[in-house]
């Protein structure tokens, strides 16, 4: 077992409002530079984020709160409404967009 060695841990999140690759892109920058993150692999068509850290540094809340002020919700957190306001309009759910 990995953890009796270090402190690595692998969590997935539930990104339910994220819609496209331009989501993906934001949600990974934003959580890469929290402190113990390892590594992020958003997948647009599962949406969710499988991430792995280090529980020394950080802990899901405040993976999730980060995700919340990229403007996204993370599993039943909801997404910062000023944050979510200035994303791209692919981004937003399909109601928030600007139109076809």
């Amino acid at each position: 077992n990995m953890s009796d060695k270090n402190s690595s841990d692998h969590i997935m999140v539930s990104l339910p409002t994220m819609q496209c690759s331009t989501c993906k892109k934001n949600i990974e920058t934003a959580v890469k530079k929290l402190d113990g993150i390892e590594s992020i692999n958003v997948v647009v068509k599962e949406k969710t984020a499988h991430i792995n850290y280090d529980k020394s540094k950080t802990d899901l809340a405040k993976i999730e709160r980060t995700i919340t002020a990229a403007g996204y919700d993370a599993n039943d957190k909801k997404a910062d409404p000023e944050a979510y306001k200035e994303l791209d309009d692919c981004c937003k759910l399909p109601k928030d967009q600007k139109g076809k």
